[in-house]
């Protein structure tokens, strides 16, 4: 076998660097859990790098000094009540928060009875004007995604706030048809001033790329030279290798990883990662632990597991989201298959549903507030190229993972 991978011996790529495919992990922050799910959510070293939760007077300070810099007031903040009651906080946080910001140099000093006097220089006249129509893309199968819905619902009242007008398409990008096809119909009436793509494989990135539009997309697959599309994510690397470490590490031999058909150039870089991570395996062991998979819902899946578990025997599966693993879970209740001690299951792309499921589930996860603050910049910024923007994931063990003796 070879060493283990560490996180730094692998070469940064771009999202689609060696023909590889960044993939968004991203998920709005958990509510509170309990010491055990504390316990059972404990970071492994060395496996993936781990952000801390930000406290909320820093969140709070972020989000004052972005709308400071966007010119929302002039002079001076509203009062302290106000300013709570404007941003959902307690005044206690609103003060704290008031204090970072004097020690960023944004506000001045405190003065009895008088409203936070604003430094000149935080404010500017010159904060591009955005008009038009946001189009927002995104693929039928996340519905259920909460992450991204939150996403989407951000975007668009910030849209709205500038001005702009917003229009909001569903495509099946698994089985609908080629982006080229849909472009009229996309880009009819009113000009589309920008684009927020979510999630999508290199032939819908590549045909939007050649559009003189602004593209700010969400996970999926982005050309290697792309001219208009602003990519954010965690990189293929940061996320795959670090779990198929651990994986092996943990005695796993015999993996299943499936993938959707559309994202070729992913399935091929995950097959050369399983490689490097089972140097043992033949290349068709390796192909047959990222078999190529065209489902769409929960029952496509369920037709799936019944075929390709008995056949292939795995002893761990690695899947995309949380919603597939939803569907491995229940059809391993409905078969009698215990996880872990008959399976174990990784979820790359933890979100709002990890709360379904009775174990706490293996999964990594993605500062999700990152994200948001990269299209917030973007959007700030006239929405110009800014190519990849990399954001933070970490690795979550849960107790959905066994480890296997010899």
């Amino acid at each position: 076998m070879m060493p283990s991978h560490k996180m730094t011996s692998h070469p940064q790529m771009s999202q689609m660097g060696a023909g590889g495919e960044t993939i968004s992990t991203a998920r709005h922050p958990r509510k509170s859990a309990s010491s055990a799910d504390e316990t059972s959510a404990r970071r492994i070293a060395g496996i993936m790098p781990a952000f801390k939760p930000v406290p909320l007077r820093q969140q709070l300070a972020a989000t004052i000094a972005d709308d400071l810099r966007r010119g929302r007031w002039k002079a001076a903040l509203p009062g302290l009540r106000q300013l709570a009651a404007l941003y959902g906080v307690n005044k206690r946080t609103c003060t704290e928060a008031l204090r970072v910001l004097e020690k960023q140099g944004l506000l001045e000093p405190a003065r009895p009875r008088e409203r936070r006097r604003i430094r000149p220089v935080v404010t500017s006249s010159a904060t591009p004007r955005i008009p038009g129509q946001l189009l927002i893309i995104a693929d039928k199968s996340e519905r259920g995604n909460n992450t991204h819905l939150r996403l989407m619902n951000r975007a668009m009242r910030l849209w709205n706030e500038r001005g702009g007008e917003v229009r909001q398409v569903e495509v099946d990008f698994t089985r609908g048809r080629s982006p080229a096809k849909l472009k009229a119909d996309l880009f009819s009436g009113a000009r589309v001033e920008c684009v927020l793509l979510i999630k999508p494989p290199m032939r819908w990135a590549e045909a939007l790329d050649a559009l003189d539009t602004p593209v700010f997309m969400y996970g999926g697959a982005i050309p290697k030279s792309s001219r208009n599309i602003t990519a954010v994510g965690s990189q293929l690397n940061a996320v795959l290798v670090g779990t198929l470490d651990h994986i092996r590490r943990m005695g796993h031999r015999r993996l299943l990883l499936p993938c959707h058909r559309p994202f070729r150039e992913l399935r091929a870089r995950c097959i050369d990662l399983v490689r490097a991570a089972y140097p043992d395996a033949t290349p068709e062991q390796a192909e047959d632990m990222v078999p190529s998979v065209d489902l769409l819902d929960g029952r496509d899946w369920a037709a799936f597991w019944n075929r390709a578990l008995p056949r292939l025997k795995p002893t761990c599966v690695i899947v995309w989201s949380s919603l597939e693993a939803l569907s491995l879970v229940s059809y391993c209740a409905r078969t009698g298959l215990r996880v872990p001690r008959d399976l174990s299951v990784v979820a790359l792309d933890g979100n709002d549903l990890m709360d379904w499921f009775e174990q706490p589930l293996t999964h990594v996860e993605a500062d999700n507030e990152a994200d948001w603050k990269a299209f917030l910049r973007w959007v700030d910024e006239g929405c110009r190229h800014d190519g990849h923007i990399d954001t933070p994931c970490r690795f979550v063990e849960g107790a959905t993972v066994a480890t296997l003796r010899p």
